[in-house]
C-alpha cells in the first residue's frame, strides 16, 4: 500500500497510474493546454503525445513555442503510402495496441491522447465505448505514469460539469481525476480549468492566459500558434461560467448595441430571412478580411445559432436565435428532401431521370 502520486507540478490534476479526463467545448483551449502540460512535464521525464487534432509541424511548434525539452517528447505517428507517398494518418481504437506498445518503449512520465473519443469502438454512446481506458489505466500502472485524455463537451451547454462530456457515462465513470475547461463570454484568450474531482487530494482552480506567438518556419515565412502563457490559481469555477453564458444566452439581442463586425453578421442574416449558409457567410466575412477567431466571437455577439438541414447531404446553417426557430432553420433550402436515414422517395421525373442515365 502507497499514497497517490503525482507528475511533479501538476498534483492534484494528474496522479499517475490513472487516467485524467479533461473536457471541454470546442475551440477553449483543450489541446493547446494538453501540449501546455506535456511542454512542462518534459523538462522532468519523457512524454509520449497521441494527437490527431492537428498537423505534426503545428504540434511540434506549438511545444517548442511553450518552451518544450524536445529531446524528452515522443509524437505518435501512423503513416500510410497513398499513390507512392507516405502520409499522416489519424489514430483510431485499432491502434491502441500499438499506442501501448509505442509507451512501453518511451517509458513516458505522462501520455496525453487527443482525442479520447477516438479510441472508442462504435458509438461513444454505448456503456461499453470507454473500455479503452481499461487498457490505458492498465498501462499508466505497468508504466507509472499519468495519462491525460481530452475528451469533447456534449451538445448541452448547460448540463453539469461533472456530466459534460461527450457520449456514455463511463467516459468519466473510469478516470480517476477530471478537469473541465471553459471559456468566459465572448474572450477566447481566457479560460477556466477546473478540478472537478481529484484523486485523494483537494482540488485545485486554474485560471488560463493564451497568447499568439509568432514564429518563423523552415522556408523563413512566419506564422503564429496559440500558446498557453499564464497560469494562476482562482476560486472562479467552470460551473460559474456556464450560468453565466446560459443567462446571457437567454437575454434578447439588440442590434443596435452591438460592435460593428456582430451588426454586420446580424444584418447579413436577417436580410436574406433569418439564415444563411455558414459557408457562404464565411466567404462574405473572408472577402472582407474578417479572420475566423473574429468571426466565431461575432456569432456569439450577434446571437447566432448553427445547425444542419434536415436532410440525406445536410449543410450547415447559421440561424438568428431570436428570429428563427432551429427546426425552421434545419428545413430551410431542403425543398422536402428526406431527413437522415430515409430513403428518398422516388418521384416520375426521378424515374426518368435514372432510367436516361
Amino acid at each position: 500500500m502507497h499514497d497517490v502520486d503525482y507528475v511533479p507540478g501538476w498534483k492534484p490534476e494528474l496522479p499517475k497510474q490513472a487516467v485524467t479526463a479533461l473536457v471541454g467545448p470546442k475551440r477553449s483551449g483543450k489541446s493547446t493546454l494538453a501540449l501546455k502540460i506535456a511542454a512542462d512535464v518534459s523538462h522532468t521525464g519523457r512524454v509520449l503525445i497521441v494527437q490527431r487534432e492537428d498537423p505534426l509541424f503545428i504540434v511540434k511548434s506549438r511545444l517548442k513555442a511553450m518552451d518544450a525539452d524536445m529531446g524528452n517528447v515522443r509524437v505518435f505517428t501512423k503513416r500510410t503510402n497513398r499513390r507512392g507517398a507516405e502520409v499522416r494518418e489519424n489514430f483510431t481504437a485499432r491502434d491502441l495496441d500499438a499506442i501501448i506498445q509505442v509507451a512501453e518503449t518511451v517509458r513516458p512520465l505522462l501520455v496525453t491522447v487527443d482525442p479520447l473519443h477516438a479510441l472508442a469502438k462504435g458509438d461513444w454512446n454505448r456503456q461499453d465505448a470507454a473500455d479503452c481506458l481499461v487498457d490505458l489505466t492498465a498501462m499508466a500502472q505497468n508504466l507509472d505514469c499519468a495519462v491525460l485524455g481530452v475528451l469533447h463537451d456534449g451538445k448541452n451547454p448547460n448540463a453539469d460539469v461533472d456530466v459534460s462530456a461527450s457520449g456514455s457515462d463511463q467516459w468519466i465513470a473510469k478516470c480517476r481525476s477530471h478537469l473541465a475547461l471553459g471559456t468566459p463570454p465572448d474572450d477566447d484568450m481566457h479560460a477556466v480549468l477546473q478540478q472537478v474531482s481529484a484523486s485523494y487530494a483537494e482540488g485545485r482552480n486554474r485560471y488560463i492566459t493564451f497568447a499568439v506567438k509568432p514564429m518563423t518556419g523552415d522556408d523563413g515565412k512566419p506564422y503564429t500558434v496559440r500558446v498557453v502563457e499564464d497560469m494562476q490559481p482562482t476560486d472562479q469555477t467552470v460551473a460559474e461560467l456556464k450560468k453565466l453564458k446560459a443567462a446571457l444566452n437567454a437575454e434578447p439581442v439588440d442590434p443596435d448595441q452591438l460592435p460593428e463586425m456582430a451588426r454586420w453578421v446580424y444584418d447579413t442574416i436577417k436580410i436574406r430571412g433569418t439564415h444563411v449558409f455558414a459557408i457562404d457567410l464565411q466567404t462574405w466575412a473572408k472577402a472582407k478580411d474578417y479572420s475566423p477567431n473574429q468571426l466565431r466571437l461575432a456569432y456569439r455577439q450577434a446571437g447566432v445559432r448553427q445547425t444542419k438541414q434536415k436532410c440525406v447531404r445536410p449543410r450547415s446553417i447559421l440561424y438568428l436565435k431570436d428570429l428563427c426557430s432551429e427546426e425552421d432553420a434545419r428545413t430551410w433550402g431542403t425543398n422536402n428532401e428526406p431527413a437522415n436515414g430515409e430513403k428518398p422517395v422516388k418521384t416520375e421525373k426521378s424515374r426518368k431521370s435514372v432510367k436516361s442515365q
